[in-house]
């Protein structure tokens, strides 16, 4: 999300009347500059506290970062289809390239949902990125639907966590 639409999102918010059945307490964001921004953005408009998590960061991929995709799947020895296929699928392993697996996002999405769950907030928006946003939505209601599809920029998903 662009820091102008944000913005027009928060002046949207604010001046609006209309009463939504989420009622946000709390803001948790990825520490990430462009999250970080958005949440502080959205976070006034809404007069609501934020906290930043590093547990919510984008998968990291090591070496590979700031790499186009041809040249990351290449140093991969993989096509640029097959690379984009693993990584959606949730079967890439970034750790030869000093980054995370697929396990390890699994692993740091869990302890990130059990810290929720000591949370007395009810309402809790979280604001992270399309690989995370898949983790979180496959542990939360067991269905991997999400796994294989690329979820687009400021997409609003709301799921249940009880």
């Amino acid at each position: 999300m662009s820091t102008a639409s944000t913005r027009a999102l928060g002046a949207r918010r604010s001046s609006s009347n209309l009463d939504s059945p989420l009622k946000p307490e709390v803001i948790i964001s990825s520490p990430m500059k462009r999250t970080r921004e958005s949440a502080e953005i959205i976070g006034n408009a809404l007069e609501i506290p934020i906290e930043f998590d590093d547990r919510i960061t984008e998968i990291d991929i090591g070496s590979l970062s700031g790499k186009s995709k041809a040249g990351a799947s290449s140093l991969m020895n993989l096509s640029l289809e097959a690379a984009i296929q693993q990584y959606r699928m949730g079967q890439y392993d970034y750790s030869p390239f000093g980054g995370e697996s697929a396990k390890d996002i699994l692993e740091r999405t869990e302890r990130f949902l059990k810290g929720l769950k000591q949370r007395k907030e009810k309402c809790i928006v979280i604001m992270s990125h399309g690989g995370l946003v898949r983790s979180l939505h496959g542990v939360i209601t067991g269905n991997l639907s999400l796994v294989d599809k690329g979820i687009a920029n400021a997409a609003l998903i709301v799921l249940e966590y009880v």
